[in-house]
């Protein structure tokens, strides 16, 4: 793992690699928890080579793990995070990303006359869509919604893991409002038994994503403990409807 990264260092040379780029959590994966100290070690060598530490936080960010990205979670502060989906809560396209002000300044070094951080594309800036992240921020802002997301994670692991003794279940995996139930590969065929929990949730009321043979799912920083209940109660219902 972050030994991985010392030893193509070692086969490449630091100057030939401009930066790493690692989800602090992997979201898509099925919620893959960093181990401990893993994001500080990745840290300490992007350091020591001078390569740039890059979250992917298109998942993390804004509230997912209780605070507003991972980088406060884990404690360890890149130079660039990308950032999606929570800044604008789904309401329509954005996506940004955040660099440290030695980058920043680096940059904006040169001629007067040329673009500072020249970085346009065909629809940056879009005031749509910097109204609704701004729209966003605010209700997180008002509504408490990243403690909330905190006290709501306990009740979540505590509902998942009442999980843990279901039929054909391998893991399950958690943090902040992100959780995933892995499963056993029914007779060779991959997603087959996850495919036809997602469709009965569906069915159900209930969305939840799926891959491989692994459930994910990352409840609304604005529910309650009661739609939790019933998010979780689904699930259940559908492993056991489920051989």
């Amino acid at each position: 793992m972050a030994d991985n990264l010392e030893a193509l260092v070692d086969a490449n040379g630091s100057e030939t690699i401009a930066g790493v780029v690692v989800e602090p959590m992997q979201g898509s994966a099925g919620v893959i928890v960093p181990p401990h100290g893993y994001l500080k070690k990745l840290r300490s060598i992007c350091d020591a080579h001078q390569i740039l530490l890059i979250f992917d936080e298109v998942i993390t960010g804004f509230g997912r793990l209780g605070e507003w990205f991972a980088a406060d979670r884990f404690g360890v502060i890149p130079d660039m995070i990308i950032c999606a989906k929570g800044v604008i809560s789904g309401v329509v396209p954005l996506g940004g990303v955040i660099v440290r002000d030695s980058i920043y300044n680096e940059i904006m070094v040169g001629p007067s006359h040329l673009v500072e951080f020249f970085h346009g594309y065909t629809n940056s800036g879009h005031p749509l869509a910097c109204a609704a992240g701004i729209s966003a921020i605010n209700v997180y802002e008002s509504e408490g919604l990243l403690a909330k997301s905190s006290k709501l994670e306990i009740e979540l692991e505590k509902a998942i893991h009442s999980l843990r003794d279901e039929a054909h279940v391998v893991d399950i995996r958690n943090i902040g409002m992100a959780v995933a139930i892995e499963f056993e590969t029914r007779n060779n065929q991959i997603s087959m038994r996850v495919m036809e929990i997602f469709q009965y949730c569906f069915d159900h009321g209930v969305m939840i994503r799926y891959t491989g043979d692994i459930i994910a799912i990352g409840p609304a920083l604005v529910c309650d403990e009661t739609e939790i209940e019933a998010i979780i109660e689904t699930i259940r219902s559908a492993i056991r409807a489920i051989a």
